[in-house]
């Protein structure tokens, strides 16, 4: 197996108020529903997914190693339904 080698993780982190989607491939994606937290933001459920996220819970993908090969299996694309305005704060660790 070839050894890992170093290279650089970007990581964003963004507030918002409407839905959004985070492409395939990154290593961390975490999604927390703050509702009214956010200035304008609602306290009501969004949708990670076709997962349920109700106001103060939240939603982790990580990577995951596999050994056998030496590389990490990356996140799917992930997909969230915001209609009514929650107040959403959501950070990716990737590529």
């Amino acid at each position: 197996t070839t050894p890992a080698t170093a290279g650089t993780l970007s990581i964003e982190t963004y507030e918002v108020l409407t839905g959004f989607s985070v492409a395939a491939g990154k290593y961390m994606v975490h999604i927390k529903n703050v509702g009214s937290l956010i200035e304008g933001g609602l306290d009501v459920d969004i949708d990670v997914n076709g997962d349920t996220v109700p106001p103060g819970q939240e939603y982790i993908v990580e990577a995951q190693f596999d050994p056998a090969n030496n590389k990490f299996l990356t996140t799917p694309a992930i997909t969230v339904t915001n209609a009514s305005g929650a107040g959403v704060w959501y950070r990716v660790k990737g590529s």
